[in-house]
């Protein structure tokens, strides 16, 4: 059929290996990914497992304690994520970023090489992940992907998988089936390959299948399945007329989750770190850092965890800034979870519940600056909060960090006068609505 051929239409999907874990290694040298389970965590939760890992049974989500149980007898690994301390411990995904934005970077230069320079569509599928569209498919398409694959694991010492097909389903099943093999590049062309890919696949990896109906083991076995609804029955016959999207990302977004804490303590502590207030009156807004001997993380979270976020934003707008171009968002909004039956974001609990609420207002231009004393102490605070790396710091973050910061706050308060002081289980911070 030539729906299924690539000579009607080409689509590549590269995705990068234990990505997570590839980053922690190209710092840390003795990661042995190739032959040691090696586990990285994060808030009690398992984010990503080498395939050593997953050949013992660790899973994504899963909880470390059962992990390491699971690598230890092989003398198995568990990893934290990349952290920062300042205000308050928390994951830090400038790292991961970083050498994303990489592989991008190295992806597009090894397209622009290969095909010379003709035209592709490159849509950013994931923070590990991309699907390029060719405008003409090439000679040897295994060939192709191969160079275009060692090209970019030269520039980025991450490895990378690659499956080719007729259509984004295809060539994102393909790259699962070439997970391990040799050369890691899977290609399917034309009608017998596709039937060949989809019974070798899953069931449980057709994209929006949640459940596999019973006696159903792969993909294949749920065509003509009464039990599974038109767009996913067609999807089973390798059917998928998605475009790439290539446009920047919409919104810029951070969350944290706040231990079901009450309204009012997430903008009333109490503590050092003062930011005088732009908009009304009152009193400045005043956040307690963590510290050391203080309590539990979860315990003195509120009074630092909106400071936190708008130091996070403030640093992805950064990086938004440096893949996008200098856009800029022009709306901020406060998104508000309510809580469930556990106080924390442990898997397997019902940490939040329901829908979720939220206040946006424009997007506030940088604050006055401050005295230079107070700017250069807080850049050295942002600074000295990430103890893994050198972190650059622009020194005018304090006024664009306390704008983030007053608005969301101004945002919170605004939000309880109208829902009185209820429990809340996590904040998320977007920036959106981009302008040149």
């Amino acid at each position: 059929m030539a729906e299924f051929e690539l000579s009607t239409r080409c689509v590549l999907h590269f995705d990068l290996d234990a990505f997570f874990l590839a980053v922690h290694a190209r710092r840390d040298p003795t990661l042995d990914l190739d032959n040691v389970p090696v586990v990285l965590w994060q808030y009690q939760d398992v984010i990503c497992a080498n395939r050593a890992a997953k050949a013992l049974g660790v899973k994504k989500h899963m909880r470390p304690d059962p992990a390491r149980a699971l690598v230890a007898p092989a003398d198995g690994k568990l990893v934290h994520a990349f952290c920062r301390d300042w205000p308050g411990p928390r994951v830090r995904y400038g790292p991961y970023n970083a050498a994303s934005r990489e592989f991008f970077d190295a992806l597009a230069q090894a397209l622009r090489d290969a095909t010379g320079g003709a035209a592709t569509k490159l849509e950013k599928g994931s923070i590990d992940e991309a699907f390029v569209e060719l405008a003409a498919p090439p000679r040897d398409a295994k060939a192709f992907c191969l160079r275009v694959k060692r090209a970019v694991e030269a520039a980025t010492s991450l490895k990378v998988t690659v499956g080719c097909g007729a259509n984004r389903l295809l060539a994102k099943l393909a790259s699962v089936a070439a997970k391990g093999s040799p050369d890691a590049v899977r290609v399917v062309d034309g009608a017998d390959a596709v039937d060949a890919l989809l019974k070798a696949s899953p069931a449980d990896k057709l994209p929006g299948l949640k459940t596999a109906p019973p006696g159903a083991e792969s993909i294949f076995d749920l065509q003509g399945r009464g039990d599974v609804d038109e767009a996913l029955r067609a999807k089973s016959f390798g059917r998928d007329s998605t475009e790439l999207k290539t446009d920047a990302p919409k919104s810029v977004q951070v969350s944290s989750w706040t231990g079901h804490t009450r309204m009012a303590r997430l903008y009333a502590g109490g503590g050092a770190t003062i930011f005088r207030r732009r908009l009304g009156a009152g009193a400045p807004w005043t956040f307690a850092p963590h510290g050391e001997g203080v309590g539990e993380s979860h315990e003195r979270r509120p009074g630092w965890v909106l400071l936190a976020l708008a130091v996070d934003l403030e640093e992805r707008l950064r990086e938004d800034a440096a893949r996008h171009g200098r856009r800029r968002p022009t709306r901020l909004t406060l998104t508000i979870r309510g809580p469930g039956g556990h106080h924390l974001p442990i898997p397997g609990f019902e940490y939040c519940k329901g829908g979720s609420t939220a206040k946006s207002c424009a997007f506030p231009k940088p604050a006055r600056a401050p005295a230079a004393a107070d700017a250069a102490a807080f850049v050295e605070k942002v600074r000295g909060g990430v103890s893994s790396e050198a972190v650059d710091v622009p020194a005018d973050v304090y006024p664009r960090v306390h704008a983030i910061l007053d608005a969301a706050a101004a945002c919170l308060e605004s939000w309880a006068r109208s829902h009185g002081n209820p429990e809340v289980a996590r904040l998320t911070l977007s920036a959106t609505h981009f302008e040149a």
